[in-house]
């Protein structure tokens, strides 16, 4: 409840927060916006990627770390796929 209040409220204002999450960003926030979530996405692989390598070190089975890992490199190379054209 607090988190929704916190997005309502933010997305009042007219800076780059208050467009982003008011869902109506010139292009520039647009920009801003889709380097940001990349950047999250890139952090939470390479999460993964360490989460694998430290389960298996242990003599763990890696998952359910190599299972995200698997899932992070289809969507990346499907996304590939379909921005080429």
């Amino acid at each position: 409840m607090i988190f929704t209040a916190v997005f309502w409220w933010a997305g009042r204002g007219r800076g780059d927060f208050g467009a982003l999450f008011g869902s109506r960003p010139d292009e520039r926030q647009a920009a801003v916006d889709q380097r940001a979530t990349a950047v999250a996405g890139l952090a939470v692989a390479m999460f993964c990627l360490v989460a694998t390598v430290v389960s298996l070190a242990r003599g763990g089975s890696g998952n359910p770390w190599a299972a995200l890992d698997c899932l992070f490199a289809v969507v990346y190379v499907a996304g590939l796929v379909i921005f080429r054209r």
